[in-house]
């Protein structure tokens, strides 16, 4: 699991912040991978896309963007993890998947 610690500074900012409030962060991918993967998976990122939620347990953010149009660019850059690490979990559901000689490799 991959934690890291922030440190948000508000004194600036019109931000009030309370000891035990909570903040939502949303990374993002870098503008000029999403392109080198579009490229590389020959996607046209401005295309329209529908999308249907398959996974009950998925977060609100992810059902909301199952209700409306969505680009192939929006779920490179907000959704997928297409650049880091695969879990150990992601590895063993893909075995499922493989020939037995794929899968022992995994």
């Amino acid at each position: 699991r991959d934690i890291r610690h922030f440190v948000v500074d508000n004194t600036e900012v019109d931000l009030p912040f309370n000891l035990g409030d909570a903040v939502g962060l949303y990374p993002q991918n870098l503008p000029e991978d999403v392109e080198e993967a579009l490229a590389w998976f020959n996607i046209q990122g401005d295309k329209p896309l529908s999308l249907t939620c398959m996974d009950e347990t998925a977060s609100a953010r992810l059902m909301a963007l199952g209700k409306q149009h969505t680009s192939a660019r929006q779920i490179f850059t907000e959704i997928l993890d297409v650049f880091g690490k695969p879990s150990r979990s992601f590895c063993k559901a893909l075995a499922k998947f493989a020939s037995t000689s794929e899968a022992a490799e995994l």
